[in-house]
């Protein structure tokens, strides 16, 4: 690539250069495109100028115009242009990196949705049969994923000292008790399928093995009945939340709830944190 070559066209060739390595996803591509072609229309007739006229000046211009868009999306922009210069920069094309150590906005802490007593109460009402009882007991008492309790055999159920082994992510296992409800729910489900020949635990209406997305839709269509909304994830949420409001230390948690690093569980301290923040305020009234 020549020096007279514009910023258009650099980021044509940029573009060619994400599809041709095959290491990028198509949605990644796609906001690459999108970022780019939002700064170009920043930069208007500049486009045919070369890449070494942009400064951080330029970029930062760039980044405060986009103040109407959301925290994450300023943060892909800023992304995009990152790596677009970059990619110049290895090329030899520019001496440094314009949009490296751009400031970002931070994007507001989002905290997970979890259900009430009643919600979960209305929840297990709305449970019309063993294999609906297992699903939500498994998913509520234990805080797995879906995609988990789908792969749990029943070689996996330990009856006497009522654990079951779970399949996490990255092939890693752990060992989860089962409370009695828990327990009787898996129990009354293995009865309901006698005859069926598998050996997992969780079955669809077919006799074969259910699928992450039919666990969803079960949860759903309980939720529906209950008159309520819920999901897998919003029971481990909720399972996670309660044990933090109990005391239950973070190691712990992250181990009964299989996270690979302990800033993903620490989310549920900052729920319970809020809960008690919120307690405290009342005292103002007192």
């Amino acid at each position: 690539m020549g020096h007279t070559l514009g910023i258009d066209q650099a980021a044509k060739q940029f573009l060619s250069y994400l599809q041709a390595c095959g290491r990028y996803a198509p949605h990644t591509i796609r906001a690459y495109r999108l970022g780019l072609r939002r700064f170009l229309a920043f930069l208007g007739d500049q486009v045919s100028q070369p890449p070494q006229i942009i400064t951080k000046v330029i970029v930062f211009d760039f980044v405060t115009s986009l103040g109407r868009y959301s925290a994450s999306t300023i943060c892909q922009q800023i992304g995009s242009l990152g790596s677009f210069f970059g990619w110049l920069q290895m090329r030899g094309e520019i001496e440094g990196n314009p949009a490296r150590g751009m400031p970002r906005p931070k994007a507001p802490s989002t905290l997970p949705r979890v259900l009430t007593h009643e919600q979960h109460s209305k929840l297990h009402a709305a449970a019309r049969n063993p294999w609906e009882r297992a699903i939500l007991m498994l998913l509520a008492m234990t805080g797995i994923r879906r995609a988990e309790l789908v792969g749990i055999r029943l070689v996996d159920i330990d009856h006497t000292e009522q654990t079951v082994l779970v399949r996490g992510k990255g092939r890693k296992q752990r060992l989860m008790p089962l409370c009695a409800e828990a327990m009787k729910a898996v129990r009354e489900l293995i009865n309901s399928q006698n005859g069926a020949v598998s050996e997992y635990l969780v079955l669809s209406r077919t006799g074969k093995v259910a699928s992450p997305q039919v666990i969803t839709n079960t949860v759903s269509q309980m939720a529906r009945r209950a008159g309520i909304h819920a999901s897998p994830h919003m029971l481990r949420h909720t399972f996670a939340t309660k044990l933090a409001r109990e005391g239950v230390d973070i190691r712990t948690l992250q181990g009964l709830l299989g996270h690979a690093r302990m800033t993903t569980t620490a989310v549920y301290l900052h729920s319970d944190m809020r809960m008690k923040r919120a307690a405290v305020e009342k005292l103002r009234s007192i």
